[in-house]
């Protein structure tokens, strides 16, 4: 894995194997994500704490054992509601490996 952020915010260490992208965020207490939107569809699996995924005008409660699918250019962000670091994974396709 490769660490791609480490911040205040959160750490995000990502890994490819093949065509697939794995994305682990560990989003810090009170904290959010940016929210942005893609051209493709991504996966969520949340595996400890709890928050609020926002996906288009929809807010769901997220906590462990959850996966999200989010639809292709629909904006989402991810709000850390517990007292310790809300850990998931997003797993995506890569265009070209």
């Amino acid at each position: 894995m490769v660490e791609r952020v480490r911040s205040e915010q959160y750490t995000i260490l990502d890994l490819q194997v093949d065509k697939a992208m794995l994305s682990v965020t560990s989003l810090n207490v009170g904290q959010a994500t940016n929210g942005h939107r893609h051209p493709r569809v991504e996966g969520y699996y949340f595996s400890s704490g709890y928050g609020e995924l926002k996906v288009g005008d929809e807010v769901l409660r997220v906590g462990e054992g959850d996966l999200i699918t989010i639809p292709p250019d629909t904006f989402h962000q991810v709000h850390n509601l517990s007292k310790v670091a809300l850990r998931f994974v997003c797993v995506w396709e890569v265009d070209e490996c």
